[in-house]
């Protein structure tokens, strides 16, 4: 009996495990709805710490399914250690097709942050590919498209959690649960 890979285990997760951190029908995010390859300013300038939460790259894989190209790219993501006790879980917030604007896991009135304080979890938000700062090229030829899939996708966060794990001092025994809205989630 064959045994589901890592990525198999994480997709079945995108779609049990939901929650829309946006869903308020709040206008004023419609500013970081950046859309396909639009390039945030409002994160781009922030690369650093912003009131709690820390703004920080990754080295992330181009192409997950071909080892011999060792190409890497800087995908952008958000961390809030504010509420995390050793030993609690770690939550992880998919952006979608958008930016990452850090008030999603630092401001308590999202449900996500909520969740954080009930857990004593840390907060992480990963920004997906060709999306607000994390763009592996500059320009979007059809070539350069090809690694725009959910496949591509669901393997950056089966990479990033373990280097998230190590990176952050969490631990290889580290519960993760992973939420997202729309397409993420």
């Amino acid at each position: 009996m064959q045994h589901p890979s890592i990525a198999a285990c994480i997709f079945s997760v995108l779609f049990v495990v939901t929650a829309s951190a946006i869903g308020n029908g709040n206008a004023k995010y419609d500013a970081f709805y950046d859309g396909f390859i639009g390039l945030s300013t409002a994160i781009t300038q922030v690369i650093g710490k912003d009131n709690g939460t820390d703004h920080l790259l990754f080295n992330q894989t181009l192409d997950h399914f071909n080892n011999s190209n060792t190409k890497t790219w800087e995908q952008h993501y958000v961390i809030n250690t504010a509420y995390y006790v050793t030993g609690g879980p770690a939550i992880l917030f998919l952006t979608a097709q958008h930016s990452s604007p850090s008030e999603l896991i630092k401001d308590g009135k999202y449900g996500v942050v909520k969740y954080a304080k009930h857990l004593n979890a840390s907060l992480f938000m990963l920004e997906h590919r060709y999306f607000g700062s994390s763009q592996p090229f500059t320009s979007l030829t059809k070539e350069n498209l090809k690694y725009l899939t959910t496949r591509q996708a669901i393997e950056d966060v089966a990479t990033f959690i373990p280097f998230a794990n190590e990176k952050h001092g969490l631990g290889r025994k580290t519960k993760w649960i992973i939420i997202g809205g729309s397409y993420a989630g």
